[in-house]
């Protein structure tokens, strides 16, 4: 992977963790476990149908 397309995969990922993070549900984002159970969910969810 060239320097430039990595940073373009960091760039990218950045934006799509803004947009999960968004619209997560705040409470539940409690401790290191919940934030990784939204993530996944809104990944699969989203990302990844």
């Amino acid at each position: 992977m060239t320097e430039e397309e990595k940073q373009l995969l960091k760039e990218h990922a950045d934006a799509i963790a803004k947009i999960l993070y968004k619209n997560a549900p705040v409470e539940e984002l409690t401790s290191l476990g919940k934030i990784e159970e939204v993530v996944r969910s809104q990944i699969q969810e989203h990302v990844m149908p």
